[in-house]
């Protein structure tokens, strides 16, 4: 709908942005680790503190990364040594896909804090929710609204917004364990230095493949 400039400035942004989701879904994978042992020790008071604690992490650590892409943007893809023609799409896609990666992270982390307690479907079910309305917000921004690149970005945004929803709403009707209230603030600085070696190990293991 738009031409070969714009999906070759879509097509150099993935690898970059792929990296770092993969680095994001490693944590999630490593703090989903300690959860599962928790929960299935019966140990639900350190179980809260283990979710709460990874969640704060995990949102300082996102929001960091968001910024500094944003920011970095056009260097990053300069190295990978993008085309200057497309270079300024390619670095308006990156920089509002990178706005999402906190929805990513989270819809990630709801998820294998699910998986941990025993429920993969419910997360997978909202992936594929997800990804087909993706799919449909493309077409729509893309060839109905004339957004191009921005467009197909945005709809990839909204959709992890939705992915991240879903989960947030199901885990407050269905899962009472999780229905913390405060205590989704509470920080647990013993907690963190564990969280950080699972999540790592996980984190370079995704980001390598």
């Amino acid at each position: 709908y738009v031409g070969k400039d714009a999906l070759a400035a879509v097509g150099t942004s993935n690898p970059l942005m792929t990296l770092i989701i993969l680095f994001v879904q490693g944590i999630c994978l490593g703090a989903g680790i300690l959860i599962g042992t928790l929960y299935g020790a019966k140990d639900y008071t350190r179980l809260k503190k283990q979710v709460s604690t990874s969640m704060m992490a995990g949102l300082g650590f996102s929001l960091a990364v968001t910024a500094a892409a944003v920011v970095s943007a056009p260097w990053l893809l300069t190295l990978l040594q993008v085309d200057k023609d497309i270079l300024p799409q390619a670095a308006s896609y990156l920089r509002i896909v990178m706005c999402g990666l906190v929805f990513n992270f989270v819809y990630n982390y709801f998820a294998s804090v699910l998986r941990a307690m025993g429920d993969s479907k419910s997360p997978l079910l909202f992936l594929g929710i997800s990804a087909v309305l993706n799919i449909a917000g493309d077409i729509f921004f893309v060839a109905v609204l004339r957004m191009e690149v921005e467009g197909c970005a945005i709809s990839t945004v909204l959709c992890e917004a939705l992915s991240c929803l879903l989960c947030m709403i199901y885990i407050k009707k269905k899962i009472p364990l999780l229905d913390m209230g405060r205590e989704w603030l509470v920080f647990e600085k013993s907690m963190l230095k564990e969280t950080f070696q699972y999540g790592m190990v996980s984190a370079l293991q995704q980001s390598t493949v």
